[in-house]
């Protein structure tokens, strides 16, 4: 186990684990001081892995429970999290006890937002079993449920006390899942590492077969996850360069809600960081040779870049988007690998102009 980046947010801290073969005794360390374990989990990661977490609790002794829903982003909303705060109350829940959000961003979203609820806050630890949440959603506090006006548009910064990062759970992971977090890497890289973007081409450039170049190097996501990490640690309410981790998700959350759900996360923000980085050179912010390398390395691992939903389908959710300010639409848009400037904020039309 190694401990490589804190967090702080105000009297909280997030400590980032780095558990590439144990994140079980890890879990189980750090639940010790605790009354009652309560995991929460969807019903497919409570199938595959839930026993394997569960059970050293049980098997020494300890009081824990296993809460789940259905899995997929239709289960993050108010009615599931009104559930889970339920069953927890009924379990007789307090302060001296803790939630473990177990599974991928849905799970951890949830579970921590349920945490950040329960009598004012009580403590959660963060397992993510999906690439996806381990380089991004288990990272930095942010909770929330979706709603019919948009994303994580109802949510609270409450982060865990620790998040264990590790691959070990991702074999069960289906193609669309890897790339999905593969998605979230490339981002990370772009806006704040270039050296990782460049390993992440020769990764997919060495490993030409799909299937193999989807497996998830565990350095791989560790340097994903410390960049999400090093620019919290400066700015853990967003009030600044924490709005670089936007980058692709301005356009691409719009796209997910204006797919009705047919487009994953990674998908809709693949083609959305496409769309950003084109309009960004448009604006003569950033080289189009940029623009190129990060369409093909998006193509090379298995996903559309050409974003065929008109404007109009997606400015109704673009204007609702939580970034906004005095009616303008907030962008992060790159200015070179690894390098961001400051959000760019446009008006409807002129985001009609850069789209196009």
């Amino acid at each position: 186990m190694t401990c490589e980046r804190t967090i702080s947010f105000g009297h909280s801290r997030q400590v980032l684990v780095k558990s590439s073969r144990d994140p079980i005794g890890d879990a189980f360390s750090h639940a010790a001081p605790y009354s009652q374990i309560f995991i929460i989990s969807d019903t497919r990661v409570a199938d595959l892995h839930g026993p394997t977490l569960l059970d050293p609790f049980v098997n020494n002794g300890r009081k824990a429970q296993l809460i789940t829903f259905s899995p997929g982003e239709q289960s993050k909303t108010l009615h599931t999290l009104t559930r889970i705060t339920g069953e927890l109350l009924d379990h007789g829940v307090g302060k001296d006890d803790v939630i473990i959000g177990f599974g991928g961003g849905v799970t951890t979203d949830l579970a921590g937002f349920a945490a950040s609820l329960i009598k004012r806050g009580i403590p959660w630890l963060a397992i993510p079993t999906t690439f996806l949440g381990a380089v991004d959603a288990a990272i930095g506090g942010k909770t929330g449920v979706n709603t019919a006006h948009g994303k994580n548009l109802l949510g609270t910064f409450f982060p865990p006390f620790a998040t264990i990062i590790s691959t070990v759970f991702f074999s069960t992971l289906g193609a669309e899942d890897l790339k999905n977090g593969w998605v979230e890497c490339v981002k990370a890289a772009l806006i704040g590492n270039g050296e990782l973007f460049c390993a992440i081409e020769e990764h997919h450039r060495r490993t030409p077969c799909l299937e193999d170049s989807l497996a998830v190097p565990h350095q791989i996501l560790w340097d994903g996850a410390r960049v999400k990490m090093d620019l919290i640690r400066s700015d853990p309410m967003e009030l600044g360069v924490r709005s670089h981790l936007n980058l692709g998700h301005t356009v691409g959350h719009a796209v997910e809600m204006a797919s009705g759900g047919e487009l994953s996360h990674g998908q809709a923000v693949a083609m959305g960081m496409v769309k950003e980085c084109t309009m960004a050179a448009s604006m003569g912010l950033l080289e189009l040779s940029v623009v190129e390398r990060v369409k093909i390395l998006l193509s090379q691992i298995g996903l559309h870049t050409e974003l065929t939903l008109p404007v109009e389908a997606c400015m109704d959710f673009m204007t609702q988007d939580k970034k906004n300010r005095g009616g303008k639409v907030g962008f992060s848009m790159p200015r070179g690998l690894g390098v961001m400037g400051d959000t760019v904020f446009l008006t409807p039309q002129e985001i009609v102009k850069w789209w196009t």
